[in-house]
């Protein structure tokens, strides 16, 4: 069908025109609608209330301008006819671009009167003035540049943290009209979907410095609270607070952060960074952060783009007046980086310039050193005093020179102040190193000994020490000596196995075997110089020896042990007999040098053995022998094993086996208790070893062991 009605078609002819017929009055309509329906409804029912005598007679004009139309529409008809195909097509397409753009203008006027569509279920105000933006996003997004300037972001999908950003909602969000006020805007700046009061503005900035709690995904939503002035309708009532929440997708934002560089934070000391040169100031970036380890802080101290320094805690010195920006780059292992900049102003300085000059500054000790400070110098005033300290205890030295003789070894700052006459001071320092001096130490052994047959024994000089067995040496190495009096160690070895046994100036030694030893005392002193002294200590035998082996020495009942006293002697002949008295009422027996025994009880025993010589000498030794009635068996559990400090550890030794009377513990830390079941509390990390020992009736004892590693918090 053609859409004008233009497309040719045959003449018919024309129909004489019919007198218009007098309007006829409306029916009533049905008003029982309610709200806006009802309003509508009304207004033709208010039409038909007009005399109908008014309205005949107005239409009797209107038959010429019909008649003048349709001659009008006859010439158009006439006229697209005339066209060839071509032509006509032409027309119909002009038609239609047209009407497409009346309709475009049409919903922009639309648009200007009654505002922005609001996002579904954002309870939109149609009088709220609100602008409409381009690409559905009712906040706007700047971002900080590295001059301080906030610019437009055009790519919200690829940002790289840290970045602070500027949420801006002033331009196309609600605004104060007549119709309402605004009471709040709250922001949920994390996406967590919580809204923080404090930030009840229309523009708010952050930091962003990782990913956040959503790998990187970042939801940013706005909620504006309104209060209703003049209420454009019915449904509304003044004082009636409205909220909208605009959340991505319903005007709201959404950006992701893809790479994450370092992000910096750099302490200084002092914190206000506007001082006098020279001015020293220590810089600390040690708390910056990275998604990867950081592998270098580069620092740039004076703008021209060099690294001065590297390291997170830095120092540096600003000797000229000006402004000073102090730069950092933070490298990661993967080798993204940051950079921030910081400023310091040096204001030019007025104190006096005190300079020191030393006629040395190391040497050994004694060290004696020339200082001269004539070279300081003031801008303002003349310098009349100077003051030098040795920081080792000294009385300060006065004068434009000084001399001074460290003693010594060690590192000395040494100090010089000068004052003008106006009142003004300043100090300089100088490091003076004084070694130790090259001198060998001598080392001394004084030893003397009390042997197993009560005497006392004293070496003179340079003699072997010699006693009877067991034979204990006290050992004095006081007397060793050292030009500077720097002995910093005394070694000690006892045996002559060349290896160290202790160490310090005086110690003992209990010899139990016979035998000739070699002991040798190592001095040191502050240079690392060593010397060192012998002494031989001979340990002499005892005439007669009683000598016990059993086995087994622990056992449960009947317990049979096989003894044998073979390894007792005597140097001055041959033992005569061997008489063993067992320890459990039996009467003792002249068996030999071996025999064995039953012991049909639990208990503990001491077995005797007493050697005799030809020549009427004897000698006795014993050993303990254990009888159990039920073989013990120590265990226990300890939960946990491994934790953080403090750290509480039950420990149950219910599984322990025998006829247990006592259970004691060792906690490793010092601290004991008892019973089964016992709690333990370790406040402080380390390795700690617990040790259970479980006792019978008759004394025997058996122990268990287990490790407990407490870790630092």
């Amino acid at each position: 069908m053609d859409p004008l009605n233009l497309t040719p078609q045959p003449e018919q002819p024309e129909q004489p025109m019919q007198p218009e017929q007098p309007m006829q009055p409306e029916q009533p309509q049905d008003t029982s609608v309610s709200g806006t329906q009802a309003s509508v409804a009304q207004e033709p029912a208010q039409m038909q209330e007009q005399p109908a005598a008014q309205e005949v007679p107005a239409q009797e004009p209107l038959a010429p301008k019909a008649s003048k139309v349709q001659e009008l529409t006859t010439l158009v008809r006439d006229t697209y006819k005339g066209l060839d195909k071509r032509m006509q097509m032409l027309v119909l397409a002009g038609v239609g671009i047209l009407i497409v753009i009346l309709l475009f203008v049409a919903w922009n006027v639309v648009a200007l009167f009654t505002g922005p569509s609001a996002p579904t279920g954002m309870g939109f105000d149609p009088n709220s003035s609100v602008l409409t933006p381009t690409d559905g996003q009712y906040i706007l997004v700047r971002q900080k540049d590295s001059k301080g300037v906030y610019q437009d972001v055009r790519d919200l999908s690829n940002i790289a943290a840290p970045a602070e950003l500027q949420f801006d909602a002033n331009r196309y969000l609600p605004r104060e009209t007549a119709n309402y006020r605004i009471l709040s805007y709250e922001w949920d700046l994390e996406g967590a979907g919580t809204f923080a009061e404090e930030q009840k503005t229309p523009v708010v900035t952050k930091t962003y410095i990782d990913r956040g709690i959503q790998n990187g995904q970042f939801n940013i939503s706005l909620r504006v609270t309104k209060e209703i002035l003049a209420p454009h309708d019915k449904y509304q009532t003044v004082g009636e607070r409205v909220t909208e929440i605009y959340g991505p997708g319903t005007g709201g934002v959404r950006f992701t952060i893809t790479t994450v560089k370092p992000f910096i934070d750099i302490l200084t000391t002092p914190q206000d960074l506007n001082g006098v040169a020279p001015f020293e100031v220590e810089f600390d970036a040690s708390r910056s952060r990275a998604e990867n380890p950081i592998d270098q802080y580069l620092w740039d101290f004076d703008g021209d783009g060099v690294t001065d320094e590297e390291g997170p805690k830095v120092k540096h010195t600003f000797t000229r007046a000006g402004v000073e920006n102090v730069t950092v780059e933070v490298v990661d292992l993967k080798n993204l980086s940051s950079k921030k900049s910081i400023r310091v102003l040096v204001d030019e300085t007025t104190l006096p310039s005190p300079e020191i000059e030393a006629s040395t500054l190391t040497g050994d000790a004694p060290l004696k050193v020339s200082f001269d400070g004539s070279k300081s110098t003031a801008k303002e005033g003349q310098i009349n005093e100077y003051s030098w300290t040795f920081e080792d205890g000294a009385t300060p030295v006065t004068g434009k020179t000084a001399e001074y003789t460290f003693d010594k070894a060690g590192k000395y700052t040494v100090v010089l102040e000068v004052k003008t006459d106006l009142g003004v001071s300043a100090k300089k320092e100088v490091l003076i190193t004084v070694n130790t001096s090259k001198a060998v130490p001598t080392a001394r052994i004084r030893a003397e000994g009390t042997g197993g047959d009560g005497k006392r024994i004293v070496a003179a000089a340079r003699a072997p020490l010699s006693g009877r067995l067991p034979l204990t040496v006290q050992f004095d190495g006081s007397f060793s000596t050292d030009p500077n009096n720097s002995i910093v160690d005394w070694k000690w070895d006892f045996d002559g196995d060349q290896k160290f046994d202790t160490s310090g100036e005086k110690t003992s030694y209990v010899y139990k075997r016979p035998g000739s030893y070699l002991v040798t005392l190592q001095v040191e002193n502050a240079a690392k110089l060593t010397a060192t002294d012998t002494i031989t200590v001979v340990v002499e035998a005892e005439d007669l020896v009683a000598d016990i082996f059993a086995d087994p020495i622990t056992g449960t009942a009947p317990l049979t042990v096989a003894f044998d006293g073979s390894g007792s002697s005597y140097k001055n002949g041959a033992i005569t007999s061997y008489e063993w008295d067992f320890g459990d009422g039996s009467r003792p027996r002249l068996t030999g040098a071996q025999t064995t025994y039953e012991f049909t009880a639990p208990g503990i025993y001491t077995t005797q053995l007493k050697v005799r010589t030809a020549d009427g000498q004897s000698k006795v030794t014993t050993k303990i022998i254990t009888v159990l009635q039920e073989l013990l068996s120590p265990k226990f559990t300890a939960t946990p094993t491994i934790g953080v400090a403090p750290l509480t550890v039950e420990m149950n030794a219910s599984e322990s086996v025998g006829d247990i009377v006592s259970y004691r513990w060792s906690f490793g830390d010092g601290t004991s208790d008892t019973g089964i079941k016992v709690r333990k509390t370790y406040s402080v990390p380390g390795n700690y070893t617990v040790d259970l020992r479980v006792y019978d009736k008759y004394g025997a004892m058996l122990s268990y062991k287990q490790e407990i590693t407490v870790r630092a918090p």
